[in-house]
């Protein structure tokens, strides 16, 4: 690095890969076929000086998997959607996680309720499910 500037002879890598379960949003996914539309044009024109074919689909799709840091699956999936006039959707977020008391329904509930709390000195509790509140 000589006056302040970065050096630019250095190897270009990939971004990072996203985590795995993370779900792409509209933007991601537009950017997604917009660069798979770019790389295949590029490779359509490189194949147009030489012989009148097609590029290779999936050379393309691995192409654009490696610039975005994504798996080629995704990308196939995201080309599935757009072949099939499917919008790009945001992903779907979950609910609220629901605590042990929400999951038990209400004679569990009562039942529980009304067993007296467990006292080191006084009575101790029958029931095989104490909660303490």
């Amino acid at each position: 690095m000589e006056d302040g500037h970065p050096s630019t002879s250095g190897v270009v890598r990939s971004p990072k890969k996203r985590s795995r379960h993370a779900s792409l949003s509209v933007a991601e996914k537009t950017m997604v076929q917009n660069v798979f539309q770019y790389v295949f044009n590029e490779e359509e024109k490189k194949l147009d000086t030489k012989l009148c074919e097609k590029p290779n689909k999936r050379h393309c799709v691995q192409k654009t998997a490696d610039i975005l840091g994504i798996g080629t699956s995704t990308v196939f999936n995201i080309l599935k959607d757009i072949k099939e006039n499917v919008k790009p959707t945001p992903p779907q977020r979950s609910g609220p996680k629901l605590t042990f008391i929400d999951k038990l329904d209400e004679f569990t509930l009562s039942a529980i309720h009304s067993t007296e709390p467990f006292n080191i000195h006084g009575p101790t509790c029958t029931c095989p499910i104490y909660i303490r509140y």
